[in-house]
């Protein structure tokens, strides 16, 4: 046995004397001994961990549960029983494993089709992801959600198929968020870039209309003519 082997049995033991609505504050210990093994995780048992944190998840505040994700996340593939609990639980508490998590492409896929209504944060944080794939893109497309949609487009590290992009660019209306945030991508096809750069063109040019507009229904010369 290790020496973070015997610390996590302690924190078994303790976990069995302590009475069942104080036990939620020994997460903040599991959380702490998982840093610090954060080189060599092969240094705890996978499955003592997980039972352990099974029972400590349902009664811990939801901040020691946040704390906790963010810790596990980079650990996902080991602790699948552990992620899984996670996953369920509110958005903010699964959003660092939303985000970071090593999750199959299939999964995440699965998890965009099976969303509601109330889940919007949860594909945001899915669509802010470092690296995402063609078929989860895809997938957070069909969904439709404005504010997922504008995620997507701001994510560079989404890859996004030429579809894609047209059906996004569809979304988009002149001087939209959607127009703004797709023009900052290197990996516009060329047809799409174009387009954009039209409809801000003319959203740039309508704008400084409507000023001129609104400065001449005032008697005064158009401010923004004034430091021509």
């Amino acid at each position: 046995m290790t020496m973070s082997d015997g610390r996590l049995a302690a924190l078994a033991a303790e976990v069995e004397r302590t009475r069942a609505d104080d036990r939620g504050r020994l997460l903040r210990v599991l959380t702490d001994l998982l840093k610090a093994t954060a080189r060599d995780f092969s240094q705890l048992d996978p499955e003592l961990f997980s039972d352990i944190a099974l029972v400590l998840i349902p009664v811990a505040p939801v901040f020691d549960r946040i704390a906790f994700a963010k810790a596990v996340a980079d650990r996902a593939p080991r602790l699948p029983r552990v992620v899984d609990r996670l996953l369920a639980d509110l958005p903010m508490v699964a959003r660092p494993l939303l985000q970071r998590a090593p999750l199959a492409a299939s999964r995440l896929t699965e998890m965009v089709a099976e969303a509601t209504p109330a889940d919007t944060a949860a594909l945001v944080a899915i669509a802010s992801r470092r690296s995402l794939p063609i078929e989860v893109s895809d997938a957070l497309i069909d969904d439709g959600r404005e504010d997922v949609l504008l995620a997507l487009a701001g994510n560079p590290g989404a890859k996004i198929s030429a579809t894609g992009f047209d059906r996004l660019a569809g979304h988009a209306r002149e001087a939209t968020k959607m127009d703004l945030t797709l023009a900052t991508r290197d990996d516009l096809p060329p047809p799409i870039a174009r387009l954009l750069t039209r409809r801000l063109a003319l959203a740039t040019e309508r704008r400084l209309s409507d000023m001129i507009l609104r400065d001449s229904t005032k008697r005064r010369g158009p401010f923004v003519l004034r430091g021509l």
